[in-house]
């Protein structure tokens, strides 16, 4: 027996652009260790849309290297589940806004959900310290980049749609927080 396999033609009619953000935050996501996976769940107006761009808010504090990865949602669980690229996609980048070409990647959304995610690669070259104080004491934070930007909501974000995470232990786990992240998916697809 053979997977399924979807057959499409490459004329778009329509596109949108999904957690369309404008702005910047001053809060962040970095991965100090726990984390190595954020994800932003999206939801396509059909399915088999060709996911076309993906854009990202980040510090620009010195170029970074990471990941995008794509995932199918769980039916079940809601969390990601199955990675949609059938190859790696790395990134290095110091800019603010990352606007990355997906179509050269063939990434069909074959429901309608599906998530967005940014893996930390834990090298040398994202290794960055901070200094801050912390009651009157001089202390150094460690941390990898890229710092994300959360978006700020104005209104409470429903938990189906907050950002996910996966731990050290490869688990996938609610984030908890009502922002989403600053990623946003630009899909192509054929009403």
């Amino acid at each position: 027996t053979l997977k399924e396999v979807v057959v499409q033609t490459k004329q778009y009619n329509n596109s949108c652009i999904l957690n369309k953000f404008t702005g910047i935050s001053y809060n962040s996501y970095t991965s100090s260790g726990y984390i190595t996976q954020m994800a932003q769940r999206f939801q396509a107006p059909i399915e088999n849309s060709l996911l076309s761009e993906v854009n990202i808010y980040k510090e620009a504090e010195g170029k970074s290297l990471f990941r995008i990865r794509v995932y199918a949602m769980d039916t079940i669980t809601k969390s990601p589940s199955i990675d949609l690229a059938d190859t790696i996609i790395e990134v290095k980048s110091g800019k603010e806004h990352v606007r990355i070409n997906m179509e050269l990647y063939k990434i069909y959304i074959p429901d309608r959900d599906f998530f967005v995610a940014v893996e930390w690669l834990k090298v040398p070259y994202n290794f960055r310290q901070q200094k801050s104080m912390f009651e009157g004491k001089e202390i150094i934070t460690e941390f990898y980049s890229p710092k994300i930007y959360v978006k700020k909501e104005i209104e409470t974000l429903d938990k189906e749609w907050q950002p996910w995470h996966m731990n050290y232990k490869g688990k996938w786990l609610h984030l908890n927080d009502k922002r989403s992240l600053m990623i946003s998916a630009t899909l192509k697809y054929k009403s």
